[in-house]
């Protein structure tokens, strides 16, 4: 909304100047204003429901939510693939939390470190694990000589680190043509 807000507003001081790029930026402010509304929808739902699982279904429009906005605002690519998500089945709400929070993390750091504009994002589960897998084309220098060092001084790598090692998953971060970050927590307590 705040982003919608902002392309608005130089929509307004480009009214008089450039219509033709001043109605470009309404209708993509429109854009942004819709999914908004659709995500607080979608969030209000999910919160509406008392148990501490959700259906994989509301959890993958959070994710196609974020890749969508983050999209749009950056221009960026993201290829998604959410494919071989069974959409009935339950994951517990703080992992949806946490992996929703991952993927912004992990788009915004391979903008900012590593120039990325491409991304691939993938969701699979097996009968006991979700694992999400967040692949870019940035030139990150992360690499086994200063991996440690980075989690140490990064205060999201090492939260995400310390967070899937308390509940028995696992999280592994490899800077080859690209950086690929993968998470991978059980899906039952």
């Amino acid at each position: 909304i705040t982003a919608a807000i902002m392309t608005l507003d130089a929509a307004d001081m480009l009214f008089d100047t450039n219509p033709a790029e001043a109605r470009k930026r309404m209708n993509t402010a429109n854009a942004r204003i819709r999914l908004s509304l659709d995500s607080i929808r979608q969030a209000v739902r999910v919160l509406d429901r008392e148990n501490e699982y959700i259906e994989m279904r509301d959890f993958l429009k959070e994710l196609t939510a974020v890749t969508d906005c983050f999209a749009m605002d950056t221009r960026i690519r993201i290829c998604t693939d959410f494919s071989n998500v069974p959409e009935s089945q339950l994951i517990p709400r703080e992992h949806t939390e946490l992996l929703t929070g991952a993927l912004q993390e992990f788009l915004t750091n391979g903008v900012k470190h590593g120039n990325a504009d491409l991304f691939t994002v993938n969701l699979t589960t097996d009968s006991g694990h979700v694992r999400l897998c967040v692949i870019d084309n940035g030139k990150s220098d992360f690499g086994d000589e200063n991996e440690k060092e980075r989690i140490r001084n990064g205060f999201g790598l090492k939260k995400l680190i310390s967070y899937t090692q308390k509940c028995g998953g696992k999280a592994q971060f490899l800077n080859e043509n690209g950086f690929r970050a993968e998470l991978t927590l059980p899906l039952y307590k």
